[in-house]
């Protein structure tokens, strides 16, 4: 993924209670990310406001794992913060139903 100067994009994955992944994310210089979720009904306009956050940083890569506490979109945010370019490379694995981009 490319983004521009203070472009965002948001990748989550399509999970179960208790489904696991195991994800590393990459970019070329530091960016803001927030790793956080929706319930499928926030996602539908109910409470688009709620989420839960997991982790916010500034960094240019995260490695890890995680365990879905409940059905719903988890995923990151990413905002290029920096001086050029930031180009990432995310990689998924596990059991999830889909990954998908979610338009800012």
């Amino acid at each position: 993924m490319e983004l521009g100067l203070d472009d965002k994009i948001e990748y989550k994955a399509v999970m179960k209670r208790g489904d696991v992944i195991v994800y590393s994310w990459t970019a070329n210089q530091n960016i803001y990310t927030d790793m956080h979720a929706h319930q499928p009904d926030d996602m539908e306009g109910a409470n688009q406001d709620f989420y839960t956050r997991y982790l916010e940083s500034e960094s240019a890569q995260q490695h890890g794992s995680f365990v879905a506490p409940y059905d719903g979109h988890h995923g990151w945010f990413w905002l290029n913060i920096g001086d050029g370019p930031a180009f990432i490379k995310l990689t998924v694995a596990g059991y999830y139903q889909e990954l998908i981009e979610i338009a800012p």
